[in-house]
């Protein structure tokens, strides 16, 4: 950057308000939501110190001290004994409170320590020393809120433990306390009762703190001064809500409830959005509350004002070419005693007079009343240059004050920073070149500036598909780094050296990065130059392709790469084994492809794949060529295919399958292929030994099959269909027959109703698991059938030829099918429907779980929830077995809470029946129902699924989940006026209500397709209620928003004109169809509104003058 005294430039200060006082301490959070299970969550604007340290067994997933279902929870809790820890450091904060939910669950006693079962709460400063400052006890439910600003540190450490002096004050198994949203704000001033704080900043609260309600029966006064001498206190409200005429929050201007009363203030005399300030320092508090009603109370922001005059100088940046440079002075506080003066004077930083700006000095005046405003001019000459320059920077210092010696400076320096407006870069192109060019040449450019004595910047070459030193080399590349003389648009050349090969290899490609530049008033537009080398060779290339055994067939292309060849030729193919053999992997295939001669010109080569049920891993076979009519040709490319073996796709976790938002619910249907053919039970409760297990066959056409009546409520319509089938497939037990080797454990047949013959359905997904027990293998599949299930509606659906093994041997075979169906029911409530399915083994202690997410339940109410399971080898004599949502286990009158998977086909506690064989006790399967209202919370957004079983080993499964969610809907589709003429205007009213049972809907959109017969008007006039983008183009036929937020229990009005385009009576619908948003929660219905246009007529009175001509 260049000064220079050709130009001048003015330098304005000008003399404006200060801002009130605002200090030292900003407002942080520490917050552990206990979300996710892990003691290490920071969910606050701070992180913790520490983590959670227990002296239990340490495990945040086991013990009596755990998290579970997003709470940290106790059970059990012996007296000084189990107790949990977390540190953080608050040494930097003025104020803290400590505040969760809380939930207590049986703890005994009558209250206090010495007669009472506890959980106490406890803080110290240092880790060591423990005061308690809460207790919990009884069965209840509370939010917690303590003040702990007397333990701000670096180590204050939070702590509960049972510290009962009560002789039977060990709790039980069964008795709980449950710890949420545990948060520590620190710089918040909770009213208490004679306390006096001294602080310019922070918040100040009710009792409840920022999220609970004020207490019954309080009578606090409180005091708020400076801690700034000749400062006084202000408050701004931000939030109020004080009971109307009972509760009241009284402020006085001074120390005390004797200084002057400012006010009363309660919901019908509230001060929220307003500031209160002290014009003696201080502020007193007093609130008092009734017996009863208790509301949330207040939050306000704590601020001072100086009292006294004070002066301060502003920083300020221009570019180079701005012309001018304003500072401001600012005089504040009170006023001064009289008029003054103060001096000011330039100064050098990195700018230097007299070659960068001319010194300046001089005072200037003030009148003394605050605030006032003067304008100052100091000359700066700036050269505008074309070079790029660092940032420079002078001064402008506050001196002398003359007049009012009370008249602080509190910022005396301003410093003016000129940025260069010349940017200077540089850039590398990318390049094309043939592989017998010999050279690649890279061009970069400098642009934007000069750069004055020039600069260098090095680069590396880095490999693509082309590699050093085969396809190029740095032999004789230009020789790096690449010097600039620092001209404008000067440019430099790299040149990297090219390797003609007789590889087949097609189109290859390297980089050349540019390094850091030696002047760092360079910068890099484009820091890499892209070579692609041409291949030269002409050849025939083959892709590799990877396919599922049961994918049918393997389709290879073969490309004729690099140059035209003088004409067509021919090349002869054949199939190679490898791991894979002819025949029992894949059908041998050979022939001629012919080419044109033209580069690009492609052949197809495809090869039957065979699918088996045996476990083999991945195969591989090969194409190779041979014979080529021009042996310029190059043929050496070699096709590799692999068959991926499907059986060997082992047991997988539980993941989402599906989740719809319907006006309906799921069902589950099914039954078991396998019955007792010998040692039959009179009544069974279990397929072990020494139980003979052979087909169920009910049309005697199929090897096996059973069928299952699926009833669709009336009116209503399938949404989706998912067939589920396995069992034990294989085993190499004695006693046990494996299934026919045609069966496939990928494929069954399917005969839905009213069809006469079977279709068969190839599976989306199968799972097996082989590593429980040595020589026992079983699966499960999967395949989506909503399209049949569509068409066939009501009615038996029958599955057959499941790969099953049959005999007596080990825990039994067993095996079966399910089918989920989600259907749409206009006569039903609304739902949120997901459907979870995985597969592996659980049992004898080995329990398995997961966590649903992506839940929606509703804000508020109690809701119903649906749960269903589906299960292989239940057994009814053995117990132990559970199938449980955040830890409660599902059961009802068929599936006790100890036997939940107990072999029956059940839904809501009864047999559903309408099955082939019709059996009570199904032989190792399970398809149950649950009614699970009440186990999921409100505004729950994931559940946990526990699966376990004491004593017998279990295969699951499919777990199906619906809970009931409230829909928007649009309450009203209003058009005013309702009849207008042709060509007039209307205007269109929209409001939706999104249901206090519903959930909050984010980035909301609505799009209203007007009928023929209207368009929006030429001035569309949109509104909305809520916010949001308005898309009415005048003349369209169509109206929308989006991005709108429609809290639960809250409506959004719309509104628009259109006019009448052509005569008649027009239904404008708003349907499904027409909304959106973040959760995919549809409209409950549609709504109509009507337009009538009419033609008008007008009459006018004309007065008719005719004269009689007389006889």
């Amino acid at each position: 950057m260049k000064f220079t005294s050709n130009t001048l430039y003015p330098l304005q200060l000008i003399i404006l308000i200060i801002l009130p006082i605002s200090f030292i301490f900003g407002q942080d959070t520490y917050v552990d939501n206990f979300g996710t299970v892990s003691y290490t969550n920071n969910n606050g604007t701070q992180n913790w110190a520490t983590n959670w340290v227990e002296t239990d067994d340490g495990s945040v997933n086991s013990g009596r001290i755990l998290i579970n279902n997003g709470r940290l929870r106790f059970e059990d809790i012996t007296r000084n004994s189990q107790q949990i820890i977390r540190s953080v450091d608050l040494s930097g904060a003025s104020s803290a409170i400590l505040s969760f939910d809380w939930e207590t669950i049986g703890l005994d006693g009558s209250g206090g320590s010495t007669s009472s079962e506890l959980l106490d709460i406890q803080v110290s400063s240092d880790g060591i020393n423990f005061t308690t400052i809460g207790s919990l006890d009884g069965t209840q439910t509370d939010t917690f809120n303590v003040d702990i600003s007397a333990f701000l540190s670096s180590t204050t450490t939070i702590r509960f433990i049972n510290l009962s002096t009560w002789n039977f004050g060990d709790w039980e198994p069964g008795e709980f306390v449950f710890i949420d949203n545990l948060s520590i704000e620190t710089n918040l001033f909770m009213i208490s009762d004679g306390v006096t704080i001294n602080t310019c900043s922070g918040t100040f609260v009710d009792s409840g703190g920022t999220t609970g309600n004020y207490n019954d029966f309080e009578d606090f006064t409180y005091t708020i001064c400076p801690n700034v001498v000749g400062a006084n206190v202000s408050v701004s409200f931000t939030q109020f809500d004080v009971e109307d005429n009972f509760d009241f929050l009284r402020i006085y201007d001074g120390t005390s409830t004797a200084s002057p009363l400012i006010g009363i203030f309660d919901n019908g005399n509230s001060p929220n959005g307003t500031t209160i300030s002290s014009t003696t320092g201080c502020l007193t508090f007093r609130f008092t509350s009734d017996f009863t009603v208790t509301l949330g109370g207040w939050t306000a922001t704590i601020a001072c004002s100086s009292t006294n005059p004070q002066l301060s100088i502003s920083d300020i940046t221009v570019n180079e070419n701005a012309g001018t440079a304003d500072l401001t002075v600012s005089h504040s506080g009170g006023n001064a005693s009289g008029a003054f003066t103060v001096a000011y004077t330039t100064a050098n930083n990195s700018a230097n007079t007299p070659g960068d700006y001319t010194t300046t000095s001089s005072t200037i005046g003030f009148s003394g009343t605050s605030p006032e405003a003067q304008t100052l001019t100091v000359p700066i000459p700036i050269i505008n240059d074309n070079f790029a320059e660092a940032t420079e920077s002078l001064f402008v210092n506050l001196g002398t004050i003359i007049g009012d010696p009370s008249i602080s400076i509190t910022d005396g320096q301003g410093e003016i920073t000129i940025n260069d407006d010349d940017n200077a870069s540089i850039a590398i192109n990318d390049i094309t070149v043939n592989e017998s060019d010999g050279t690649a040449t890279f061009t970069i450019t400098l642009s934007g500036a000069n750069v004055a004595g020039g600069f260098s910047v090095p680069y590396t070459l880095v490999n693509g598909s082309a590699t050093n030193p085969a396809d190029y080399t740095t032999v004789g590349a230009t020789p790096s780094p690449i010097n600039f003389a620092g001209n404008i648009n000067e440019t430099q050349q790299i040149t990297i050296p090219i390797i003609d090969d007789i590889d087949i290899e097609g189109n290859h490609n390297f980089f050349v990065n540019l390094g850091t530049v030696s002047n760092s008033l360079v910068a890099i537009s484009d820091n890499q130059g892209e070579a692609t080398i041409e291949d030269n060779d002409a050849a025939i290339s083959i892709d590799d392709i990877s396919v599922n055994e049961n994918a049918g067939t393997a389709t290879f292309i073969v490309t004729h790469v690099g140059p035209n060849t003088t004409g067509p030729f021919s090349v002869n193919f054949t199939t190679t084994n490898n791991t894979a053999t002819a025949g029992n992997d894949y059908t041998t295939n050979s022939g001629i492809l012919n080419f044109n001669g033209t580069s690009g010109d492609t052949e197809t080569i495809i090869v039957t794949i065979l699918d088996d049920i045996i476990v083999e891993g991945n195969e591989t076979y090969f194409i190779n060529f041979s014979g080529v009519s021009d042996t310029s040709v190059n043929i050496t490319d070699q096709g590799i295919g692999t068959i991926v073996d499907v059986e060997i796709d082992n047991p997988r976790p539980y993941e989402e399958r599906i989740t719809i938002n319907v006006r309906g619910n799921f069902d589950m249907i099914g039954n078991t292929n396998l019955i007792c053919t010998a040692n039959c039970p009179g009544t069974p409760t279990s397929n072990n030994p020494t139980v003979v297990m052979g087909y169920a066959s009910v049309d005697g056409t199929t090897i096996n099959s059973s069928s299952s009546n699926f009833t669709l409520p009336a009116g209503a319509t399938v949404a989706w269909a998912g067939l589920y089938w396995g069992g034990s497939y294989n085993s190499t037990f004695g006693g046990i027959t494996n299934p026919d080797p045609t069966l496939n454990l990928q494929q069954v047949q399917l005969r839905e109703p009213g069809a006469g013959t079977y279709t068969t359905v190839n599976a989306g997904v199968t799972n097996i698991e082989t590593g429980s027990f040595t020589g026992w293998n079983t699966f499960m599949s999967f395949a989506d059938v909503t399209s049949v299930v569509q068409a066939a509606g009501s009615g038996t659906y029958t599955v057959a030829d499941i790969p099953l093994i049959t005999g007596s041997a080990f825990t039994g075979p067993f095996g079966g099918w399910t089918m989920v169906i989600i259907y749409e029911d206009p006569a039903d409530i609304t739902r949120s429907v997901s459907i979870w399915d995985g597969f592996d083994f659980f049992g004898f202690g080995a329990n398995d779980a997961f966590t649903v997410t992506g839940l929606l339940t509703p804000s508020l109410g109690v809701f119903d929830t649906d749960a269903g399971y589906f299960a292989f080898d239940g057994e009814a004599n053995l117990a132990g077995d559970f199938v449980s949502i955040n830890g409660t286990a599902l059961s009802n009158a068929l599936n006790p809470i100890n036997n939940t998977l107990n072999s029956t086909i059940s839904k809501f506690g009864v047999d559903i029946g309408g099955r082939n064989p019709n059996l009570g006790f199904n032989w190792g399967m399970d398809i149950d129902i649950f009614d699970a209202t009440g186990l999921v919370p409100n505004n729950a957004t994931t559940l946990n699924v526990d699966l376990g079983s004491a004593n017998e080993g279990i295969w699951g499964g499919v777990f199906a989940l619906s809970t009931e969610v409230a829909f928007p809907a649009v309450a009203s589709k209003d058009f005013s006026p309702a009849t207008i003429g042709y060509g007039e205007e209307s205007t269109v009213t929209i409001t939706i209500e999104n249901p206090t049972t519903g959930v909050d809907l984010t980035n909301l959109s609505l799009t209203d397709n007007l009928p023929s017969g209207m368009a929006i008007s030429t001035s569309p006039d949109g509104t909305s209620s809520c916010g949001g983008t308005i898309t009415s183009v005048p003349g369209s036929d169509n109206f929308s928003i989006s991005g709108v937020s429609l809290p639960a229990g809250n409506s959004c009005t719309f509104t628009f004109d259109v006019i009448g385009t052509a005569i008649g009576s027009f239904d404008n619908t708003v349907s499904s169809a027409d909304i959106s948003n973040d959760q995919n929660i549809p409209l409950a219905g549609t709504t109509t509104g009507t337009l009538n246009v009419i033609v008008k007529t007008v009459i006018t009175n004309r007065r008719i003058t005719y004269r009689v001509r007389p006889n």
